[in-house]
């Protein structure tokens, strides 16, 4: 059996993408899905969560004689949340109470000595997996009485064509040029800031492929919606994450079409499964409804976990990677 030895822990670097994108559809495949994180969950926390920055804090790789073992998540100082995957082989040993006691004492000693401190440690298990609900919970990590977000399946069968209002168009992102409209339409569907300059570092991430974002645009040339869709060939399940309308916008169809547009291509790709994360009923701005009208039915939830420390302080449960 592998033993857990901290000298074989190496910080992320791009070049390791292939084999870390590889490790994360294997264990989907491995799992049916029942895996916290698809490869396009990476892919935008690489790009859109970083902003194009370094991750070599942030995701640690567990390499042994040339093969990859473990991935551990540090989101900090983004997030104060961690998470550990490891193949079935793995789970429920030594290795994993080592890479789990590990990743705990590192992620803690961060946000302890951040300005300002935060004293509390998230993590999120899927409801289909209770073996990492006792990890968390013999580790003193307290549930949360709701859990974070839904996790939503729809197959790929039977799409419907995309119908938008007349004037409305589909197509992909053009290029680098487009990176501060495309920016600002971000910002203006989730509220928040997008400096001239940083959306084009985001298209610069190795990994990210700008012909899969896909744009709505208005009859005036205005960017109205937008979607990016990532895709496993290894678990043949695409997902899409963000998903955004302009609120000008809002109610005339336009995501549906988009998502649409975006599983006709999915399916094109090979995928037979489209994911969709998102904020469960009855939060007050769940989507539940909107998904559950373009076919995704419930597969799962992101249950929350927090580790408190002294003094203990409650934080807001929240998903790391969405909606940035």
């Amino acid at each position: 059996m592998l033993a857990f030895n901290r000298a074989r822990l190496q910080p992320y670097t791009p070049a390791a993408l292939p084999a870390l994108l590889t490790f994360v559809g294997q264990l989907n495949a491995a799992t049916e899905l029942c895996t916290p994180l698809h490869p396009g969950d990476v892919g935008h926390f690489l790009s859109n969560g970083l902003r194009g920055r370094d991750a070599g804090e942030q995701i640690v790789l567990y390499e042994d004689e040339g093969s990859l073992h473990a991935i551990l998540f540090d989101y900090a100082p983004k997030e104060p949340s961690i998470q550990v995957l490891l193949p079935p082989h793995l789970r429920d040993t030594a290795f994993e109470a080592a890479a789990w006691d590990w990743l705990i004492a590192q992620a803690t000693a961060r946000l302890t000595s951040a300005e300002p401190a935060t004293t509390a440690l998230q993590c999120e298990a899927m409801s289909c997996d209770p073996h990492t609900h006792t990890v968390l919970e013999t580790r003193g990590f307290i549930p949360a009485q709701e859990p974070s977000y839904q996790v939503t399946l729809r197959a790929l069968a039977d799409i419907p064509a995309p119908q938008l209002p007349t004037g409305f168009s589909i197509r992909p992102v053009q290029g680098s040029d487009e990176a501060d409209a495309v920016g600002d339409l971000h910002a203006s569907a989730f509220g928040s800031r997008w400096p001239a300059g940083e959306y084009a570092q985001v298209m610069a991430t190795p990994g990210f492929d700008h012909t899969r974002e896909l744009l709505v645009v208005a009859p005036d040339g205005q960017l109205a919606a937008f979607t990016i869709y990532w895709l496993d060939p290894i678990s043949r399940c695409g997902l899409f994450e963000p998903v955004g309308c302009r609120p000008t916008f809002q109610r005339q169809g336009l995501t549906r079409a988009l998502l649409y547009e975006g599983m006709l291509r999915m399916r094109e790709a090979g995928m037979e499964w489209a994911k969709v994360v998102h904020l469960p009923a009855p939060h007050k701005r769940s989507p539940a409804d909107f998904y559950a009208a373009v076919g995704f039915t419930p597969f799962a939830t992101l249950d929350s976990y927090t580790l408190p420390h002294s003094p203990f302080v409650h934080i807001a449960q929240k998903k790391v990677f969405r909606r940035y």
